[in-house]
């Protein structure tokens, strides 16, 4: 686990600070999984120390969709626990309305329904 994300972690506990990318498209809304997990998500990733919530999710989405972003608004923050790989986790997650560059949208893989 890199040192700079905002992660702690105390024998089957977890501490987690999530920043969450709404990027939405003729009314559909832009879901991923990762490989070998049943759940799908949105876009987004772990904060760092000393960054906004706001700049990882332009961090994150650049990594993960190697596209620039742009923040429009936050939406909403939200408190979580559950259990995730054995361990009770607690996470804080920021959510924010995103708008990426159409480029995005044209590359092939379209927004689907489920």
């Amino acid at each position: 686990m890199d040192s700079q994300m905002l992660v702690f972690e105390k024998d089957s506990k977890k501490f987690n600070c999530r920043a969450v990318a709404v990027i939405i498209h003729q009314n559909k809304i832009l879901l991923h999984q990762i490989a070998d997990n049943p759940y799908w998500s949105l876009p987004g990733g772990r904060v760092e120390f000393m960054e906004s919530a706001a700049e990882t999710v332009v961090r994150e989405i650049k990594e993960e969709l190697e596209v620039d972003c742009k923040v429009l608004r936050s939406l909403w923050v939200m408190e979580n626990f559950f259990n995730y790989n054995e361990k009770q986790v607690h996470e804080i997650a920021f959510y924010f309305l995103v708008n990426c560059p159409d480029e995005l949208i044209t590359r092939g893989q379209d927004f689907f329904e489920l």
